[in-house]
Formats: structure tokens, C-alpha cells, sequence
């Protein structure tokens, strides 16, 4: 969720299944974000608003994020204000339970030695941006910015929809996002074979 639809850590583990939109096909299609828990020091976690008002926002998810989800959720049918990712213990997700979180997948991970939680999410809004037609609009109002300063940072191309995003990130998942990386000559200036213009043929 924090990385494929772009959700802050807080704004994760606030969800509930109140929170999820199903689709005709049972696969939750959208996630209402409307609240988002809130830690001081030395007192029990507690469920606040979003960042700021932008953070009051609908995200569409890729259909296989959305099918996880919908598979998740069966067990709260009947709980709809009970969070939907929690502790063993039933508790609220403390930025330090992520953070031990992000230590045990660096260890375990061969390549993810620099892996934080704000890292997926930056990951996933960067991947939101490479989808061709995403505006900077379309960036702000699915991580939530109030303005165009943070989303700029993500935004590779123009013009599109928010379900366009997900539908683009859904082909991600689908294929690979490697395959989707974009390839660069090592040999840009070598010379031309046969009088023939490097890469005409």
C-alpha cells in the first residue's frame, strides 16, 4: 500500500475496511484516505487527520494490489472500523515497529541495504510519475501534497488519469518493472558500419 499506492506510513496503518472500495469483480479498486494515526512522545498512538487537507483523498490501486487486499480483508467482514494491518498483538503499527520492520528486510535482502519505509512510498510515486500522461496534478492528489513542489520531484511525464496510474502500475507488476526501464547505448558516438547512420537501417 505505502509503495503502490502511495500511502505515508501513517495513513497505511489508519486504514479500515470502511476505508476500501470493491469493484464488480470483488477486487477493492479504490481506498479512502480520511485519517492517519498519530504518535507523541510518551503517549498512546491515536487515529488523527491526514497531514493536511490534501491528505483527504481517494487512491485507485493496481488490480493486483487491489486482489490482495480483497483477500486480506475477508477476516474484518464484520469489523468495518477495525484497522486492516495491525500488530500480532492487535495493537497500532508504531513508526517503530516499521522501522524494525525495514531493519529485518535489509538484512534478508540482498540489494536492499538502503531500504526505509519513506522509500516506498517515494518508489511508488516515482513509478506513478514514469506512467506516460501523469500530470503533476494527477502526483498531488495521489500522494496527497498540497503543493506542486513535493510532486515535482516524481513527475517524469504529462496528461492523464488517476485509474490511468494504476492501470500503468498494474502493468508493472504484471511484467516486470525492469522491463520497463529505459536502456542506454554504452556507445552513443561509435562510429557507423558501412557508410549506414547509427541506428537507421
Amino acid at each position: 500500500m505505502t509503495a503502490f499506492a502511495g500511502l505515508r506510513g501513517g495513513e497505511t496503518f489508519a486504514l479500515a475496511l470502511r476505508h476500501l472500495r470493491f469493484g464488480s469483480s470483488g477486487v477493492v479498486s479504490h481506498v479512502r484516505i480520511d485519517q492517519s494515526l498519530v504518535e507523541l512522545p510518551h503517549q498512546p498512538v491515536i487515529i488523527g487527520p491526514p497531514k493536511s487537507d490534501a491528505g483527504i483523498r481517494e487512491v485507485a490501486l493496481p488490480e493486483q494490489i487491489g486482489r490482495l487486499l480483497a483477500e486480506h480483508a475477508k477476516a474484518l467482514a464484520s469489523q468495518p472500523d477495525r484497522l486492516l494491518f495491525t500488530t500480532s498483538t492487535g495493537a497500532p503499527v508504531r513508526s517503530a515497529n516499521r522501522c524494525h520492520v525495514m531493519i529485518l528486510a535489509r538484512a534478508r535482502t540482498p540489494g536492499a541495504e538502503h531500504l526505509t519505509w519513506h522509500g516506498l512510498r517515494h518508489t511508488g510515486l516515482t513509478l506513478a510519475a514514469s506512467v506516460p500522461g501523469a500530470t503533476v496534478r494527477n502526483i498531488m492528489d495521489r500522494g496527497g501534497h498540497s503543493t506542486p513542489r513535493a510532486a515535482l520531484i516524481y513527475q517524469h511525464t504529462a496528461a492523464s488519469a488517476d485509474e490511468q496510474i494504476a492501470a500503468g502500475l498494474n502493468a508493472l507488476l504484471t511484467h516486470g518493472v525492469e522491463s520497463h526501464a529505459p536502456r542506454h547505448d554504452k556507445h552513443p558516438t561509435r562510429p557507423a558500419q558501412d557508410g549506414a547512420y547509427p541506428g537507421y537501417g
